[in-house]
C-alpha cells in the first residue's frame, strides 16, 4: 500500500529561460486532449538540479521531424537529441509508441527511453497561465545536451555596447 501525505503546496520557482540540468526520473504513455488533437505522447517526469523533491513533468507528442508552425525540429526530436549528444536539428529516421525506442536510419536501434532513465538533459522554458487561471506552470520548450554549452538569458548573446561617432577635431582636445 503506498502511502499518501497531504501536499504543501510549495512548488520550485524557476525562472523563464534560464538552463537547468533535468534528471530524467520516469515516462509513461499517455494521450492528449481532444483540444489538442488526442495525439499519443511521452509524459516525462524530470527532476530540477537532481533534486527528487522538485519534479517538473513535461508532455512530449510522438512526432518526430520538424514543427510545421516554426521549421524547427520537433520537441520529440531536440529531447532525444539531447540525451543522444547530437544537435537539436539532426534527423531522427522512427520512433516507435510502443516499445519508445527510435533510431537514426530505418535499420537500426540507437536507443530506448528506458536506457535514458536517470540520465540529465539541460531544459529551458517559461512559466505559463495554468488553464484554470490558479497561478502558473513551468513548461518546457526546449532541450539540450549537457556536453554543450548552455547559456543563460535564453542562448541570446550579451548586447554590445553602442559605438558613438563624434565629430570633435582631435587637436581641439585640451589633453
Amino acid at each position: 500500500m503506498a502511502r499518501i501525505t497531504p501536499s504543501t503546496q510549495e512548488f520550485v520557482q524557476l525562472e523563464d529561460f534560464e538552463p537547468y540540468r533535468f534528471t530524467f526520473k520516469a515516462w509513461e504513455w499517455s494521450v492528449g486532449s481532444e483540444k489538442y488533437g488526442s495525439k499519443r505522447r511521452v509524459q516525462a517526469t524530470l527532476a530540477v538540479n537532481g533534486s527528487a523533491d522538485d519534479t517538473v513533468l513535461d508532455w512530449i507528442n510522438c512526432a518526430v521531424g520538424k514543427q510545421q508552425s516554426t521549421g524547427s525540429p520537433s520537441k520529440l526530436c531536440e529531447f532525444l537529441n539531447a540525451f543522444a549528444g547530437k544537435p537539436s536539428g539532426t534527423e531522427i529516421a522512427w520512433f516507435d509508441d510502443e516499445s519508445g525506442e527510435w533510431g537514426y536510419d530505418d535499420e537500426n536501434t540507437y536507443g530506448r527511453l528506458d536506457d535514458l532513465l536517470e540520465h540529465d538533459v539541460i531544459g529551458r522554458g517559461r512559466n505559463k497561465p495554468r488553464e484554470n487561471g490558479e497561478g502558473t506552470r513551468y513548461r518546457i520548450e526546449h532541450y539540450q545536451s549537457v556536453s554543450s554549452k548552455a547559456k543563460p538569458n535564453g542562448g541570446k548573446p550579451k548586447p554590445k555596447p553602442a559605438t558613438a561617432e563624434s565629430e570633435v577635431d582631435p587637436d581641439e582636445v585640451p589633453f
